[in-house]
Formats: structure tokens, sequence, C-alpha cells
């Protein structure tokens, strides 16, 4: 007896020590029950003999009471199992076997009186007579059909608001199947959630990141809120608490997660796991006849996996949307900060422009001034000067035209970018212009070591073109190819007259 109940004791302080929640509190009321009448019983049925009194030995029975008190209130209080499935089950056998019995002495008594011809009473053979073994052999087939009948009454009477889990699984299985917006497809079971469990109240509580982290309610109308701080209690008891299930009256009294549920009017709570991390809750408020059973337990954790998957799937699309908003977002901001930089980089464009022609314009008069003062002091108006002096003269007069030809660019360039590049066509004699542009070029020339060869008509070449942008281009050419061409070699340009054109061809040896 003792090395039985120390076993026994032992098992159960290994088992509490590993269960939680209600479990654990199931497993304490039993243990208390079996040590109160172990204990009792040890000390009436076997101490007390062993010291010669055996006038108690009677109580060892009664002892047994202690159990019996302490698995009723683990049944009622903790749901050791569903007490009413059980009754109503019971009352649907009782139902079965007495229909069956009463339709066996029936069949006997009709069997007996007229097809073997005895009197009022059912001889007490009657189950050795074929009769009435093939009445129990029907009494066997009709079992089933009885007993099914039975169920469908007693399920009738006492589970009016029961529901068909088949028929639940595949409305929830559709709906999951035809929704992808998140907040959406949470309401829709929410309410398919509550109408099923008859519940006051059906909510989600979803957590996903896109770049910092969110939760998200959505339930039945007029659903609890769960504050984040309210939602951290949660998380912290589910991570301590691996249960798949937990239902708020079985929680211990002392618990805050307890009072926070209660306060919310929230009765039961599945955590949503994906690999071994909660993503969420499923939160059913009262139920509106009864408690929760385990078969609405076992119905729940049926369609865990299910809703993990279309949440999943959803939360996905809902962060992909929300993500490409963010995108959607940024790229207006990006538009508009581009938009005002282009603005601001056109008026500095414009500002840049206005300071070019209007530095060109400064710049141009003054040197317009030194070129003609040294014009003058090489005409001989400031007197008689020196072939040293007038060489000097002659480089900076040239130099003066360099400055001023710089200046005619700037201004073209300005006058390009503005819109306002203005030919002005005046009739010139081309052959001299090239003679000149050649003449000017020698020096850069000789300091490249290279030689400028003209091969131009004697003849007057009179076109009509604007003078100035003409010599730019004929300098820009032979310019060019003094820049790119070999040192100790020739550069041939040549001028002639084609018909009613004038051809002007530039013949070097560089890169080009």
């Amino acid at each position: 007896f003792n090395l039985a109940f120390l076993v026994t004791f032992f098992q159960f302080y290994v088992h509490i020590r590993r269960s939680k929640g209600s479990q654990r509190q199931q497993l304490t009321y039993i243990f208390v029950g079996t040590l109160l009448s172990a204990m009792f019983s040890l000390v009436s049925n076997l101490l007390l003999p062993l010291l010669g009194v055996d006038s108690f030995i009677w109580l060892g029975p009664t002892w047994t009471l202690f159990y019996v008190v302490t698995i009723s209130i683990a049944i009622v209080r903790h749901q050791l199992f569903d007490i009413k499935m059980a009754a109503v089950r019971s009352i649907a056998y009782i139902g079965v076997l007495l229909t069956l019995t009463l339709v066996y002495y029936v069949v006997a008594y009709l069997a007996s009186v007229v097809v073997l011809g005895g009197g009022s009473q059912v001889p007490g053979d009657v189950s050795l007579s074929p009769v009435y073994i093939l009445s129990a052999l029907v009494l066997a087939v009709l079992f089933q059909p009885i007993k099914l009948f039975f169920d469908k009454l007693t399920d009738d009477i006492f589970y009016r608001d029961n529901y068909k889990s088949e028929d639940f699984f595949a409305s929830l299985s559709l709906l999951l199947t035809s929704t992808t917006e998140l907040r959406g497809l949470l309401e829709r079971a929410s309410k398919e959630l509550a109408s099923t469990f008859k519940s006051e109240q059906a909510m989600f509580l979803l957590y996903y990141t896109n770049e910092v982290e969110h939760h998200m309610s959505a339930g039945t109308r007029k659903h609890a809120k769960i504050p984040q701080h309210d939602a951290a209690l949660l998380d912290d008891y589910a991570f301590k608490n691996p249960e798949a299930v937990f239902l708020t009256g079985l929680l211990e009294d002392d618990s805050k997660v307890r009072r926070m549920l209660v306060a919310h009017k929230i009765a039961l709570v599945m955590p949503l796991r994906q690999a071994d991390r909660v993503i969420g809750y499923v939160m059913l408020g009262e139920r509106l006849s009864g408690n929760y059973t385990n078969r609405d337990i076992n119905v729940l954790l049926t369609v865990s996996n299910e809703l993990v998957i279309a949440i999943q799937n959803a939360l996905s699309l809902h962060e992909v949307k929300e993500l490409n908003a963010t995108l959607q977002q940024r790229i207006n901001v990006a538009t508009r900060e581009l938009r005002s930089s282009n603005a601001q980089l056109k008026h500095l464009d414009e500002v840049k422009d206005e300071f070019m022609s209007m530095a060109s314009h400064q710049l141009r008069t003054p040197l317009t001034s030194i070129k003609g003062y040294i014009s003058m002091v090489l005409e001989g108006d400031a007197g008689n000067i020196t072939l040293q002096q007038q060489k000097l003269l002659v480089e900076a007069f040239k130099s003066s035209e360099r400055m001023v030809g710089l200046i005619n660019d700037f201004l073209n360039v300005s006058r390009l970018q503005t819109g306002k590049f203005i030919i002005e066509k005046t009739p010139f004699d081309l052959g001299e212009v090239v003679r000149q542009e050649v003449f000017d070029l020698n020096m850069i020339a000789n300091t490249h070591d290279i030689k400028l060869r003209l091969d131009a008509t004697r003849e007057k070449l009179p076109v009509k073109a604007d003078e100035s942008k003409i010599r730019q281009v004929i300098m820009n050419y032979i310019d060019n190819a003094i820049y790119y061409s070999h040192a100790k070699s020739t550069i041939v340009i040549h001028l002639e007259k084609t018909g009613n054109n004038a051809v002007l061809t530039v013949v070097d040896t560089g890169i080009g």
C-alpha cells in the first residue's frame, strides 16, 4: 500500500511541476483528493488494525469521498472533462438500451404467443429459441440507427446552439482562400468564429514588421481594443507558458494576465505561432450560453495552422502594399525635391547667362578702347615709334583682338542659351578673311614647330554672311589642326571657288 502510493505521489509531483495553467490545477485537485483518501485509509484500515483496533475499518470506503469531491471540483471548475457531454451521452445510451429492451421483450412476447403457441408468459428459454436469437441479431443491427436517433434528439435538446465542425471547417476554408486583404480577412474570420462558438466578441491581434514593428487589431463590431502594454503582458505569458489555448477562468486568481483579460471581457485566447514565434492571437469573448468545451478548443486547434498560413499570406501582401505606398510617397517627395532643385538650377543658369552677357559687354567696351589707342599709336598719331616698340605694339594689338574674339565667343554662347543668337549678314571678301586668320595664327603654329601653308585663289570671293562668326569658324578649324598635329608637320589650308560656292578645307596630320 505504502509503496504504491509513494510511486503515485511521486508521479503527481513530477507532472504538476511540468504542467501549466488548467492542467496543473486539475492535477493539483486530484493529488489533494488522492493524498487525503490515502492518509485516512492508511490510519483506519492499516495502522489501527495493526494496533488491534478494527472497529473503524468500515470508514475506509468513506474516505474516498475526498477523492470524489476534489475530482468533481476539477471537472466543474477546471474542465477535467466535458461533464455536460458525458451526461448527454449517458441519457442517449439509456434511451437506446430502454428502447432495445422494450423492443426485445415485445418481439419475445409475440413470438412466444403467436409462433410458439405459448401462454401469456414469456418462456424461460427464450435465449435458446432460434426466434429469439434472430430477434437479438435484428436488435443488434438496429442499435446504431437507434443510437444515432437518440444522439440527434439529445443534441437538439441540450445543444441547441451546437455546430457541425465539418460545416465550420468548410466555411472557414472558403473564407480564408477567397480573401487576401488583411483587415477584411480578419474581420470576416472573427464574425465566423463568433457565430460558430456563440461568443460575445471575437478578435485578432497581429504583429508585423515593415521597417518598424506594428500591431493590428481587427474583429467583430465593438470588439475590445488591446493597448500595447496589455499586449506585452500577453506576450510574456505566452512565452513562459507554451499552451496551445488558455482560458481566462482557469488562470490563477492573482494573475495580471487574468485581470487584464477579464477587464477586456475575453474568455479564451489562442496564440498563433509560426516557427516558435508568436505572430498574433485569436481572442474570444464570453460564450452566450455555458462555457467553452474541450470540443471547442480542439476545433480551434484544428484550424490554427490554416489561420496562420492564410494570415501570413495576407500579411505579406499587406506589407508589400504598405511598402509600395511608402515608396510612392518617397518618390513623390524626391520628385518634388528634384523639381525644386531643377528650378533653382535653371534660375542659377539664367543668372549665369545674364552675368556672362553683362560681363562680356562690360569687358568689350574697355578692350575696344585699348585696341583703338594701340591702333592710333601704330599709325603715328602719337608720334614716331621705333621698330622694337612697333613690334611690341603689334603683339599687344593682336592680343587685344584675341580678347575681343573670346568675349564674342562668350556672348555667342550666352545668346545661344537664351535663344537670342543673331546672324548679321554683310558682304565681304572670304579670301582676304582667310589670309588674315592664317597670318594671325602663324605665330601660334611656330611655337608648336608647325608650318601653315595657304593654297588659295587670288581672285576675290565675295560672300554675304556674318563676318565675325565666319572668322571664328576659320580660326577654330586652323587652331584645332595646330593643337592636334605632330611637331615638324605642315597644315595645308585650301580655298577655292567651285561653281557658285566657296570651299575651305583644312588638312592636317593629326589624330582627327
